[in-house]
């Protein structure tokens, strides 16, 4: 309890992401066991009722379906959710460190803001949306993917290192509470 209080404490002034990066090659079997589909308002109010004592992230997902930049899918086994997960094709902001992926790069995507809704952890939920993600982009033309994955968030680094991520580089952000003050740029 201390020890994630202290870690509380200490990610307001300083925090760490690392990049991760793959080239896309069609190559990927995406694992028809689940229906992947694209969110609407109506499928992240059914998602949320279904799952609405664990998390809430409705309103940002609804703010994201509306800009074309970014799609929100939704991974599903039956009629149950099992998770959500997005991709940004283009410039796209990042709220934990302050960087801005795909700036500079339009042949690539961008992985982002993946959740596996807890009875569904361990399952192969998470690494599936990382290959359906993977194909989207190939569809789409891009050439690579990347993601930032908060350092000691283990299980995200094992799926996206199976799927043939590589770490790339390390962001450090040093700031004031929500306040940036310094962004520093590693490469591995």
């Amino acid at each position: 309890m201390i020890k994630r209080i202290l870690k509380k404490i200490v990610n307001q002034f300083y925090i760490v992401e690392k990049v991760y990066k793959v080239d896309l090659k069609d190559k990927y079997t995406i694992d028809n066991a689940y229906d992947y589909l694209v969110m609407d308002i109506s499928q992240i109010n059914l998602m949320f009722e279904e799952h609405k004592t664990e998390v809430d992230y409705s309103d940002v997902l609804k703010q994201r379906i509306e800009d074309h930049n970014f799609r929100t899918f939704a991974i599903k086994k039956g009629n149950s959710f099992c998770g959500f997960f997005n991709i940004a094709f283009d410039t796209c902001y990042d709220n934990i460190t302050g960087y801005y992926f795909n700036k500079d790069n339009k042949d690539n995507i961008h992985l982002f803001h993946d959740y596996t809704f807890k009875k569904w952890r361990g399952k192969g939920v998470h690494k599936a949306s990382i290959i359906y993600r993977m194909q989207y982009g190939i569809k789409n033309n891009k050439k690579s993917a990347t993601t930032a994955i908060v350092k000691n968030n283990i299980a995200s680094e094992k799926s996206y290192l199976s799927c043939g991520f590589k770490h790339v580089e390390s962001l450090i952000a040093l700031k004031f509470f929500k306040i940036k003050i310094k962004l520093i740029k590693r490469a591995i």
